[in-house]
């Protein structure tokens, strides 16, 4: 919410200007611009941009003493402070190598959230100065060791330790969530411990402001062991998240191991859905205290009040409470005041978003109907596309069908008139044989009187011819020789 953002910086800016400024060589307290990415305490430095970093620091009053560590877009280094007189941690950002997006949304959140809260369990930024060159230093107190640290160092960590330890880190993110504040990167390496052996929680990369109940986020940020499950999905409460997390370090403090365990992603998601192994040197009291923070659902999840009152960390619990702080060096009132018509403002803005939401999720739904709407009519029309088919077809069947019967009738009638005329052939074979028969049967003189006969016959019509031949002759008058 970037008008949120806006009035927050301008109101922390407002209390920079009753901050005591060190008044050194080569200072100057530049006038406030609307365009200053950090709401906080800055100092620049007349013309750093050649300077290396330790001798930028040493200009501002610290003897760099060793680099304590370094990640993707920051380092820190290791320091001893003239102006607070001790030893201190300056976190050194350069804005040129970090993501725009990060520049513009999580770096303001963090540095906000650390100048308007003030906790004994919760880091204390002491100054903050970004430099012309896009540098920005963020000087915190400092602290020997963390809790990853230890947990590798001993193996795992007795109960009694690590539940004095834990009820220190519960008091500090349940001041958090008591002021709308969600950490929502809560695991060992981001719990510091002092050289007397008090917790620090710090790293507040991706904190956010969660006003009202349940606020829900989209953004899935934090270590892959650390994350709850409902982070995976698309809305999710950032305060349950923190209590899953918390969970989560318990359980590795006590046991040495993380709960659950995957190299890939979906590993670690499949892990989650089922029941985590226990070690065998594991108190049995502590096997329920985790269940308790474990729940995959989260609206059965108990908050960090909830937490604390856990019949579990009764005998170790030690009520540690702090004062929320809106300006850390003075507190004043129009100050309070004003961060007051922030927070309404944050509110009004997320009503606003909740009423858009709901807005685009009847919109949404109506589009659903729409198409499922759609979705039914087009169903009937394939339907009733498929039955006039099917009545093609039918038609057809039957069309074939009547034709196959007509075709089957004209070859049964010419069947019939096939072995018809094969009947007669028969007949008149049977009758040309009874006559042969008959001829056969007779006696010799009967058939020589008929073969004489036959020749009698025969020589008979031939002269016949001869004379009926000669006599039209002689009336043409032509005589054909005979």
């Amino acid at each position: 919410m970037p008008s949120v953002l806006l009035e927050l910086r301008s109101t922390l800016n407002q209390a920079k200007m009753s901050c005591r400024m060190s008044q050194g060589k080569g200072f100057s307290q530049p006038p406030l611009s609307s365009n200053s990415l950090f709401s906080s305490t800055f100092f620049h430095l007349q013309e750093t941009n050649s300077m290396e970093t330790d001798s930028v620091l040493r200009t501002l009053g610290f003897q760099v003493l060793c680099e304590l560590g370094h990640g993707t877009f920051a380092h820190v280094k290791l320091a001893k402070s003239k102006r607070h007189r001790k030893t201190v941690a300056i976190k050194v950002l350069d804005l040129k190598e970090i993501p725009s997006c990060i520049v513009a949304k999580h770096l303001p959140n963090e540095l906000a959230i650390l100048r308007i809260v003030k906790h004994r369990h919760i880091i204390e930024v002491l100054n903050l100065y970004e430099m012309p060159n896009r540098e920005v230093y963020v000087v915190m107190e400092a602290a020997s060791t963390d809790l990853l640290a230890k947990t590798i160092e001993f193996g795992r960590i007795p109960v009694r330790s690590a539940s004095i330890w834990f009820c220190q880190l519960l008091s500090a993110v349940d001041y958090l969530h008591q002021h709308d504040i969600a950490h929502r990167d809560l695991k060992l390496n981001n719990v510091l411990l002092t050289s007397d052996g008090r917790v620090k929680l710090t790293d507040f990369s991706f904190g956010c402001f969660s006003i009202g109940y349940p606020d829900f986020r989209r953004t899935v940020c934090g270590n892959k062991y650390y994350i709850a499950p409902e982070m995976y999905s698309k809305n999710y409460d950032p305060k349950k998240s923190d209590v899953w997390s918390l969970g989560v370090i318990f359980y590795a403090m006590v046991n040495g191991f993380f709960p659950f365990r995957g190299s890939k992603l979906d590993g670690l998601k499949h892990a989650q859905r089922i029941n985590y192994e226990y070690s065998a040197k594991e108190e049995k009291s502590c096997r329920a205290f985790f269940s308790y923070m474990l729940q995959g659902d989260p609206s059965t999840r108990p908050c960090v009040k909830e937490v604390l009152q856990h019949p579990f960390l009764v005998s170790a619990r030690e009520r540690q409470t702090g004062r929320f702080i809106v300006v850390p060096v003075h507190e004043d009132e129009s100050l309070i005041c004003k961060y007051k018509g922030v927070k309404e403002a944050v509110e009004k803005e997320v009503k606003e978003e909740e009423e858009k939401e709901k807005q685009e999720k009847d919109e949404e739904e109506k589009k659903k109907e729409e198409e499922k709407d759609e979705e039914e009519k087009k169903k009937e029309e394939a339907e009733k596309v498929k039955q006039e088919k099917e009545k093609v077809k039918q038609e057809k069947d039957e069309e074939e069908k009547k034709k196959e019967e007509e075709e089957k009738e004209d070859k049964e009638k010419e069947e019939e008139k096939e072995k018809e005329e094969e009947k007669e052939k028969e007949e008149e074979k049977e009758k040309e044989d009874d006559e042969e028969e008959m001829v056969s049967g007779c006696c010799p003189f009967c058939a020589a009187f008929k073969n004489k006969a036959k020749a009698y016959i025969a020589t008979t019509i031939i002269r016949a011819a001869k004379t009926i031949g000669r006599r039209m002759n002689k009336i043409f008058g032509r005589i054909a020789p005979v």
